[in-house]
């Protein structure tokens, strides 16, 4: 791969993103001799400039998202914050397995919202999904909020306009209801290949499904050991029952609590900080999106204790687009 200044400033970008570091961090002396030896024929651009090239690796990841999420029904979670200000924010994560059986968990979105209440979550929540192409939603799980109530009776509504948005008519959107669902009857089954997406074309009309359930049914047990890998036996068996493991990718996507969103930004035991706090709500967005989309470890985001570099931060994040 030939070196490129445009390629150099993107890797920059994502240098600062991936070890959260201030943007002023490319206008120091040490860094800028550091860079001339490296290649003198690099400049390392102003902070107002990494700003902007922050946002366009936000920008291009997200495309990148967007197209890979838009083949899969997912499962959603969804946390709320609140900053050192008294700013409230919206974590939502999103679930799925792929056709090789691979768990992912991306961060789609982190913003403000006006409050906690049940039709404000609701509400930022469709438009996190109306944003990124979402229709095709499994299970959201959210805190024991009273008001969360409110959330998923709303979620459900909207959702179910949508061609193919949820499965047997949302019963199964809210976490609770996967056990009341899944007793082992033969026509819950069904219903779940003829309302789930991934199931509807797997098979013909018939009694194919009953026939396939019964063979998983009448199977030996696996042999659950420390060692056992359930997506590697549900990949290893897939092309013995296409039906069945198609439900089973949809389901073993489903976080059971919202830990797994709040998992995805760890913040060491405090709220949101004073550096993050400084920022716009775009660019906090940007970076924590970012960071998560490009972390190949798998690490939670870890929202530090830091109180310097923010000045000429609103400076920066005025270069964003609206």
């Amino acid at each position: 791969m030939s070196w490129t200044k445009e390629g150099a400033r993107q890797h920059l970008a994502k240098y600062i993103i991936l070890d959260e570091l201030p943007f002023r961090h490319v206008e120091g002396e040490g860094f800028r001799q550091y860079s001339h030896y490296m290649n003198p024929k690099f400049y390392p651009p102003s902070r107002i400039t990494i700003a902007r090239d922050i946002y366009n690796v936000y920008l291009d990841e997200k495309k990148k998202l967007k197209s890979v999420m838009s083949r899969e029904r997912v499962c959603l979670t969804t946390d709320t914050w609140t900053s050192i200000q008294n700013i409230n924010y919206m974590g939502v994560t999103s679930h799925w397995i792929d056709g090789d059986w691979k768990f992912h968990k991306k961060i789609i979105g982190f913003f403000q919202v006006a409050n906690h209440k049940g039709d404000t979550i609701a509400n930022e929540m469709m438009g996190c999904l109306k944003d990124w192409g979402i229709w095709k939603v499994f299970t959201v799980t959210v805190d024991n909020a009273s008001s969360n109530d409110t959330t998923l009776q709303k979620l459900k509504k909207k959702l179910c306009k949508k061609k193919g948005g949820v499965v047997i008519g949302g019963d199964l959107l809210h976490m609770s209801k996967i056990r009341q669902i899944f007793t082992g009857t033969t026509w819950k089954v069904q219903g779940l290949h003829e309302g789930g997406e991934h199931s509807s074309k797997a098979v013909k009309r018939g009694g194919s499904e009953k026939n396939e359930i019964d063979r998983y049914l009448n199977e030996d047990n696996d042999d659950l050991g420390d060692d056992f890998d359930i997506l590697a036996s549900w990949k290893h068996n897939a092309s013995r029952y296409k039906v069945l493991s198609r439900i089973a990718r949809d389901v073993l996507a489903s976080p059971i609590s919202s830990i797994a969103s709040e998992s995805a930004f760890s913040t060491g035991g405090r709220i949101l900080d004073p550096f993050m706090s400084s920022l716009s709500s775009k660019m906090v967005e940007a970076l924590i999106c970012s960071k998560n989309w490009l972390n190949s470890d798998g690490k939670p985001i870890v929202i530090r204790e830091y109180m310097d570099g923010v000045e000429g931060y609103k400076d920066c994040v005025e270069v964003l687009p609206n």
